[in-house]
């Protein structure tokens, strides 16, 4: 049975600006980019969703939520959610903030100490 270490930092009353946001989705991102897909089936997925005070969400399974005059400039959000994951290589990134309840938590999960360790620090800025 296989080991899986998981990294959490928990975000309390931080207000992170579009640009903030940007930063952290793109190192998502990257990291994903490097996710392989060791079989013929696409074990690996991105994943960004928005939820707006108007009981609205939008997601996509790229960055495009955050482009300039998209819908993340046109409402109000209360819930953002990133999420990188590569099931056969067993890693997973996880961002969400959620303004209603003013926190979140930023998590970094695999069965590689070293590929957690470092990709943590990438975020523990």
């Amino acid at each position: 049975m296989t080991r899986k270490q998981t990294r959490e930092l928990r975000i309390i009353n931080k207000v992170f600006t579009k640009k903030d946001l940007i930063r952290l989705s793109s190192i998502i991102m990257s990291e994903y980019e490097k996710y392989e897909s060791l079989s013929e089936y696409d074990t690996k997925k991105f994943l960004s969703r928005v939820e707006f005070d108007d009981n609205s969400s939008y997601e996509s399974e790229g960055l495009e939520l955050f482009d300039e005059d998209d819908v993340v400039d046109l409402k109000r959000s209360n819930k953002i959610t990133i999420w990188a994951i590569n099931r056969a290589d067993q890693k997973d990134i996880t961002l969400v903030l959620n303004r209603e309840r003013g926190y979140g938590y930023l998590s970094v999960a695999g069965s590689d100490q070293n590929w957690v360790n470092g990709t943590y620090t990438l975020f523990d800025e």
